[in-house]
């Protein structure tokens, strides 16, 4: 007998079915989530009614007999108990992940008999062979024992209670059982079945069919779009097909399934024709809030997945090299700041024939930005989708037939650490599969240079080189502490840019940006120098005593023009300081470990030993900062090439809880003081006798924005503007030409648009720029023993000695020898000098004068002016730029400086405190000559 014939019957499921099916979901639901919270509230009102009547001590000492007793008893019956369970559910387990597999796949068979049902009305009587039904029951009762399996090993039954998949198995599993007994088949809310798909990923990942970080969001944002689409159209072929309660059901339409899977997918792409609409309130309600989160849902999951999968095909072909084409492969931090920046210094550095194509190696697909600036480089640069860790995407980029390898690092990294490992495990790989490949690194933190150098096949020969920024970047300050204006000087010299077509009023702005021009690069010297000494061959930026020779393979630093004027010179044919103590390798002042404490500056020191000509450093941290690595800004201003008599007091002005974790890395060398504050007290910064000290500097760490990066400085653009505020004397050694308040570490981003002549005057590189060590990435790759060259000018000197030293026990060993003279100390010293009477003897001195004479009288070697600008601004102080390798015939002025390289025996000062009277015979004989071929 069917429905069509019991129309009384009919009436009644109509009527009463569709409540009573809801109904077993809603009380099971809604009783157990009683019987939880009811059990929570008894167990809160034993425990306190147990605290308050059993409070005397016989009671206690009885119950404290018995109670821990069955505590024991119940604690390791329940433990043993649940633990079975737990790893029953474990997906570590077999039989953990057969289950999961199982409720799968049962899931997806109750869908399939759903679907089958859907072209029966909403409820039907059993009245033929409807298998079907008893299917389904069995599939629910092993559905019904994985939730008992589940109950029991939840830790918190109410949340388990509220999750989602006890909400699919509230509302599906009890309708079947009441069908089942009352042999009357309802849909009611089986359709929720099909949220079970969203378990869908993580059975893909146990059966390790998905694997990488692509496929497995391809699987989560399928299974969110397809559980959504399907439970979506289940709602509305129910509330369609029964229609209303409250108007007797009369407003109901017939639609199928598929009718209904057709109009959700039309009303989440927002196209919506309008042949299938809704009739009933309870289904426009539903579609009034589907409308907004099936919008959100395909406008950003759909775009994801065609991504995805274009974004595969697209960049995961091979390349395919080029004969007589060079390329280099770039991969680490692929992202649109270090692309855009790496591509801007790459680019501009070329010397004019751009031959050299670049291949990006990324491990996350590129952003839509980031592919537009691939479109815009599209002549240089390929995009390819892998790692450097797998060696199937080396393969696929072909490193073994690369120029170089280049790893860019995430300066601003919230977690220095894991971004230098994970270079470092780039260039393992690489130097593993690919052992002649040259590798270019950045890395943060300069105590992990050891582990690239531990790498068996690293060869520095090769061309194999480490740009720590950390190192470099503390070293250029501390060196522009000594040097004012060196960090502007030294990137006019060592990173080409981009040439400015301006109008050059003036011979002052004509000469800046003529020295602009220069550069240093390397050449092989002609054999015809072979057994001249330096000061008649003049190296440049490498300064040996006079009497050191030249030998064969000889390699010269030139400043230069072109590479043309430098091959014009390789085809000319064709110690007083007696009571210093160093480090063991030489190259260091030393001391024995100063505790903190007694590092520590008082108050009252003030008015007995008063700071004068000092250095004072603003540190701006806490005990969760990422270290600075301070020990990389005190070494340059500790080298031993200095006497003990030139080293300035070091001032740190800081937390004293960060200090307490740098201080056992700097603790080694003298004359260093600590004093608890903060740079944005104007108390604390007369505490320091700021306004006698020579320099100031202002130091922070690597901390990213969490809301608005334009943030990042706000501390230190206010303790500059505080300093700033602050009168100061001006320092004896500088005279009116220099500020006491030079160089800010404040991060600036490669992307910064600074203006180059701004850049070039601003109070003589008063702001360091991260930019520098970026454009550092492209010159590296031209010519490596540049960068060794700037290594040894601004960290102040290294060795393999001390490399291995700082590897192995990250703290200087002392001497502990009292002398005054060993063979490291012997190296030269950057200086910005002033002209005494001995250099600048006639008003007409030129450039190529005070070159000469300062070279044969003292062995200085002058390469860059320091001048002040002609038309001071009367509202500020006057400003001053740095020339780098002035023409000969350039006219001094009484107040120009010079930036030279010292000998170690000289004392760069006013009255240069070598006499003529101490000059050796040699320098003498060196005057003459070069006298007479200048006349």
């Amino acid at each position: 007998m069917t429905p069509t014939n019991l129309p009384e019957n009919r009436t009644f499921c109509e009527k009463y079915m569709q409540l009573a099916f809801i109904l077993s979901s809603l009380s099971i639901f809604l009783g157990g989530l009683f019987l939880i919270v009811a059990s929570r509230v008894a167990k809160y009102v034993y425990r306190f009614i147990s605290k308050c009547i059993l409070s005397t001590k016989g009671e206690h000492k009885q119950r404290a007999q018995w109670l821990p007793k069955i505590r024991q008893i119940s604690i390791r019956w329940k433990g043993a108990f649940l633990e079975s369970v737990e790893m029953m559910l474990s997906a570590q387990t077999c039989i953990g992940r057969v289950l999961v597999i199982l409720v799968l796949l049962l899931s997806i068979g109750s869908l399939i008999i759903y679907f089958i049902n859907c072209d029966f009305p909403i409820e039907h009587y059993q009245s033929f062979a409807d298998t079907t039904l008893a299917v389904d029951m069995s599939f629910n009762a092993f559905f019904l024992f994985y939730f008992g399996l589940r109950f029991m090993a939840a830790n918190n039954k109410l949340s388990f209670w509220l999750e989602l998949n006890s909400i699919v198995d509230f509302f599906t599993i009890p309708p079947v059982c009441v069908s089942y007994y009352l042999k009357r088949n309802c849909l009611g809310l089986r359709f929720l079945r099909a949220l079970r798909l969203l378990e869908l990923p993580k059975i893909l990942q146990f059966l390790r069919i998905t694997r990488t970080s692509n496929s497995i969001k391809l699987s989560r944002l399928l299974a969110a779009v397809l559980s959504t689409w399907l439970t979506a159209a289940g709602f509305i072929h129910l509330v369609e097909n029964s229609g209303d309660p409250w108007v007797h059901h009369q407003n109901s339409q017939s639609l199928s399934y598929f009718d209904c899977l057709y109009l959700t997918m039309v009303t989440m792409s927002t196209v919506g024709f309008g042949d299938v609409v809704t009739k009933t309130s309870l289904g426009r309600i539903f579609m009034i809030f589907f409308i907004i989160g099936g919008l959100v849902l395909f406008a950003n999951f759909i775009p994801e997945i065609v991504d995805i999968v274009g974004g595969n095909r697209q960049y995961q072909e091979s390349y395919e090299v080029v004969r007589g084409r060079k390329y280099i492969v770039v991969c680490g931090d692929i992202t649109l700041k270090s692309v855009t920046a790496f591509l801007r210094n790459f680019l501009v550095q070329d010397t004019g024939d751009v031959c050299t194509e670049i291949v990006f190696l990324g491990e996350t697909l590129p952003s839509l930005e980031l592919e537009i600036v691939f479109k815009c480089y599209s002549a240089y640069t390929t995009f390819f989708h892998g790692s450097a860790l797998n060696y199937k995407d080396l393969k696929r980029v072909v490193m073994g037939s690369a120029d170089a390898c280049l790893i860019l690092a995430d300066t601003c990294s919230s977690d220095p650490y894991v971004e230098d490992t994970s270079n470092i495990m780039r260039a393992l790989s690489v130097k593993n599969h690919y052992p002649k490949t040259r590798v270019i690194i950045q890395i943060i933190q300069s105590h992990k240079k050891v582990y690239l150098a531990n790498i068996p096949n690293w060869d520095w020969r090769r061309g194999d080189s480490i740009i720590c920024f950390a190192e470099l970047k503390l070293g250029f300050i501390a060196q522009s502490c000594l040097v004012p204006g060196l960090s502007t000087l030294l990137r006019s010299l060592f990173i080409r840019q981009k040439s400015t077509k301006v109008k050059r009023k003036g011979p002052w702005n004509r000469n800046l940006f003529e020295g602009n021009d220069y550069k240093v690069m390397t050449d092989w010297l002609s054999n015809d120098f072979v057994n001249m000494t330096f000061p008649d061959v003049c190296r440049l930026l490498v300064n040996p005593s006079a009497q050191i020779k030249l030998h064969r393979n000889t390699m010269g630093f030139f400043i230069a023009k072109s590479k043309v004027e430098v091959k014009r010179i390789a085809a000319v044919v064709a110690e007083e300081d007696s009571n210093a103590l160093l480090d063991s390798t030489g190259m260091f002042h030393w001391c024995k470990a100063v505790p903190l404490e007694q590092a520590v500056l008082k108050h009252q020191r003030q008015t007995t030993s008063p700071l004068h000509d000092h250095i004072v450093v603003c540190v701006f941290g806490d005990a969760n900062s990422t270290l600075i690595g301070l020990r990389n800004f005190v070494m340059p201003l500790r080298a031993s090439n200095f006497t003990y008599q030139e080293l300035k007091d070091i001032v740190f002005l800081g937390s004293l809880e960060y200090m307490k974790r740098e201080w056992k890395f700097i603790q080694n060398f003298p004359k260093l003081l600590l004093f608890p504050g903060s740079a944005l007290s104007c108390a604390d910064l007369r505490a320091v006798n700021i306004r006698y000290c020579t320099m100031c500097t202002i130091l922070s760490s690597h901390v990213r924005a969490s809301t608005n990066p334009t943030l990042v400085d706000t501390e230190n653009i206010l303790a500059t503007l505080n300093i700033r505020s602050m009168q100061f004397k001006c320092s004896s050694t500088a005279g009116d030409t220099t500020s006491n308040v030079q160089f800010i570490d404040h991060h600036i981003s490669s992307d910064s648009q600074i203006p180059e002549q701004e850049l070039y005057l601003s109070s003589t590189g008063g702001i360091f720029s991260d930019s520098f060590l970026d454009s550092l990435l492209s010159t590296t790759y031209r010519d490596h023993h540049v960068l060794a060259l700037l290594q040894t000018l601004v960290t102040g000197g290294t060795s393999p000695e001390l490399e291995e030293q700082l590897a192995e026990k990250n703290v200087l060993c002392g001497s502990f020898m009292n002398t005054a003279y060993v063979a490291p100390r012997a190296r030269c010293k950057l200086a910005l000098m002033p002209l005494s009477k001995r250099l600048l003897t006639d008003s007409r001195d030129s450039f190529g004068d005070i070159y000469c004479k300062a070279l044969d009288l003292f062995g200085i070697l002058c390469f860059g002016l320091y001048r002040l600008t002609e038309e001071p601004n009367p509202y500020r102080n006057r400003g001053v730029y740095a020339i780098a390798r002035p023409p000969s015939d350039f006219k001094m002025l009484p107040t120009d400086m010079v930036f030279c390289i010292v000998p170690f025996s000289t004392t760069a000062t006013s009255d240069l405190s070598v006499c003529e009277e101490d000059l050796s015979p040699r320098r003498h004989q060196s005057h003459t000559d070069s006298s007479i071929k200048q006349n």
